[in-house]
């Protein structure tokens, strides 16, 4: 594959690649011009230039923390080699270190100036973007009734995982019904339908590996497959729980993030009922269970990874109700 991405790069951006190195979905490529980030679009050509337009916009207002895609030889911001899609970008920076209290504090910032400078963001006419009005209005009840479905099947549980899953049941959807009845009282509707009005860009994918971090200490966003035109504190809650899940959920910290964001891009009255509501759904519970429906494991390895997410679980809720005084 090394060699097909010099050949393609060569072919379409005219650059001459020294070195190939793999690091995840994505390659980083040297040449005389410096570093570059390789990847394959895995999303429709329509989502690619939403995305495009929207990174030049941001430019354009002055912000430059994630890294502009660079048009192939025909002015394109893609190539199309053999039936896939590919775009290159500079390569900036080196992961963020997860367990650097520092560096965290300097992704919120980044992220807030992400947010405050797309408000309002102009795009050209007839892009065919994604725009999310509402979707956790959906979301929510589909994976509470999905939860309570499950959970009623192990009604005569067939092993110790069933029975451990039913003694927890009224708990996990006590908190999974409260934080719907939360969205459902937040103004995350009047926002969401708004949107078309005040436009504003959401990452849509937050977290840890998506923050690199320049020689100089800035920091990056990365990964933009997934931007969108929809409510910040989609993300805000994304980055919170990535960022609290390193650091054990410390209160302490929850306030130097929030804080630190809030300095470059105040966070609004109306959107802490929302996140409040969105950290509080317990998904991970949702998807471990969805797992277990998968099957692959035995009854006791499910029990044991159970557990786990249970201690987890139990800490997180305590953390909300300090950090939101519920």
């Amino acid at each position: 594959m090394k060699s097909e991405v010099r050949n393609i790069i060569a072919r379409h951006w005219r650059k001459n690649v020294h070195k190939v190195v793999k690091f995840g979905p994505v390659w980083k490529v040297k040449s005389k011009e410096g570093y570059f980030c390789f990847k394959r679009w895995k999303r429709r050509v329509p989502q690619l230039m939403f995305t495009y337009y929207a990174i030049e916009e941001l430019w354009h207002r002055g912000y430059s923390g994630t890294p502009r895609i660079i048009p192939d030889v025909q002015g394109k911001p893609y190539a199309e080699d053999n039936g896939e899609i590919y775009i290159l970008t500079k390569w900036v920076g080196r992961p963020l270190k997860e367990k650097s209290k520092r560096e965290w504090v300097a992704a919120a910032k980044a992220l807030a100036g992400f947010h405050h400078v797309s408000e309002n963001i102009t795009l050209p006419p007839g892009l065919g973007g994604s725009c999310f009005y509402g979707r956790w209005l959906y979301r929510f009840p589909k994976c509470l009734e999905e939860m309570r479905t499950l959970f009623y099947g192990f009604k005569n549980p067939r092993n110790i995982f069933e029975e451990e899953a039913v003694r927890n049941a009224p708990v996990i959807l006590e908190v999974a019904e409260s934080a719907y009845e939360m969205l459902l009282r937040s103004r995350y509707k009047y926002l969401s339908e708004n949107l078309h009005m005040f436009p504003r860009l959401c990452h849509g994918n937050i977290k840890a590996k998506n923050f690199t971090v320049r020689e100089e200490g800035g920091v990056c966003l990365v990964d933009s497959d997934s931007f969108r035109i929809d409510l910040p504190v989609q993300d805000l809650a994304s980055f919170f729980f990535s960022a609290l899940s390193s650091k054990e959920w410390s209160l302490s910290f929850a306030r130097i993030l929030f804080n630190a964001y809030d300095a470059v891009r105040p966070i609004e009255e109306d959107e802490i009922p929302i996140l409040r509501a969105l950290l509080i759904f317990p998904y991970d519970i949702a998807k471990y269970l969805e797992k277990y429906q998968e099957g692959g494991k035995t009854p006791e390895e499910f029990l044991r990874k159970w557990d786990k997410e249970l201690v987890c679980f139990a800490r997180q809720q305590y953390f909300f109700e300090q950090f939101f005084g519920i």
